[in-house]
């Protein structure tokens, strides 16, 4: 009942969102602590180009929905792609494709793959907690430009996500129930 309680008083101020990656995402091994924000601590860091999309794009532009992934679009850029490949593998992260490091990490032939394959993203999940996913996009697929993106902050990290007409913009286009729902709350968080 404390929980409960918890997450009402913190939906009043609102804070649920936070509240809710706190509780259901983070994952334990026997070296660390895992979870989203160290995920989004390790890409910040790394300065690579990346971007939030997804439920925690539309989470971070205040709606209230749960999401059990981080989909993040980065830059089909051998630099890049290393450092993704090495910031998920240090935390334990396999690819769910059978897609090896170097073919991954090499932007032209990734992208040869992709366009091959017909694929929407590359993805990841932590070895010992197989729901703790990272899917990645990529950016020349989305025509995700500079001008889309926004600073918001996300576990006291400033996040690059992108912007609510963009996202709005990619979520009616992809046209899933989920992503329809999405549109509908981003609108009137907009309008308000």
């Amino acid at each position: 009942m404390w929980n409960l309680k918890k997450i009402l008083w913190d939906l009043k101020e609102n804070k649920l969102q936070i509240l809710l990656f706190e509780f259901s995402l983070i994952v334990y091994d026997d070296k660390q602590m895992i979870n989203y924000k160290t995920i989004l601590e390790k890409f910040v860091s790394s300065k690579m180009n990346f971007v939030i999309v997804g439920g925690f794009a539309v989470i971070a532009h205040g709606a209230v929905r749960v999401t059990m992934d981080l989909d993040l679009v980065i830059a089909l850029q051998n630099k890049d792609l290393e450092k993704a490949w090495n910031i998920l593998a240090d935390l334990g992260f396999k690819c769910r494709q059978p897609i090896t490091k170097d073919v991954f990490t090499n932007a032209k032939v990734l992208s040869n793959l992709i366009h091959e394959k017909n694929s929407k993203a590359i993805s990841f999940y932590q070895s010992k907690q197989e729901y703790l996913v990272v899917d990645l996009l990529f950016r020349e697929d989305l025509k995700v430009e500079d001008k889309d993106i926004v600073k918001i902050n996300l576990f006291g990290i400033q996040c690059p996500i992108l912007s609510i007409d963009k996202l709005i913009h990619l979520k009616k286009e992809a046209a899933r129930p989920k992503d329809l729902e999405d549109v509908k709350a981003l609108q009137k968080i907009k309008k308000a």
